[in-house]
């Protein structure tokens, strides 16, 4: 936004762009901006704002599910093996019990990671091909 990356220097920090702005430069790729996204330009604070707070909320959740993960596949395959403990290969119904909650479990997990993973790829997709509909 502040200016041409690759006109930096070897041995200077993309942060120089933010102390030295090319002002010229920086008010043409905000108005390329706003006009790509069929905006004004003094809406564009505003909807990256939008757009922040909602991929930082999924970055939240994702960072808490990769966490517990580990333990709720472990939850998952225990319940497995409870399911074929002895004391209760006798009671069909809490053998279904066990079943639906690994499943359910399960479902979750995969369904929640698919979720995450097709975000991601379409935060890609968005910004190569930026549309105000998409962002």
């Amino acid at each position: 936004m502040y200016g041409d990356v690759s006109a930096l220097g070897a041995s200077t920090y993309p942060t120089e762009l933010f102390r030295n702005p090319d002002r010229d430069t920086a008010a043409r790729n905000l108005l390329h901006l706003a006009d790509s996204l069929g905006i004004l330009a003094t809406d564009i604070p505003n909807s990256l704002d939008a757009f922040s707070e909602c991929y930082l909320s999924i970055s939240y959740f994702e960072r808490y599910l990769h966490a517990i993960y580990p333990e709720i596949t472990s939850v998952v395959e225990e319940t497995r093996e409870l399911k074929e403990h002895r004391s209760i290969k006798d009671q069909p119904a809490l053998q279904e019990k066990c079943a639906y909650v690994a499943e359910e479990l399960d479902s979750l997990i995969v369904s929640t990671l698919g979720k995450i993973e097709r975000f991601h790829q379409q935060t890609e997709t968005m910004w190569m091909e930026l549309t105000a509909a998409r962002f």
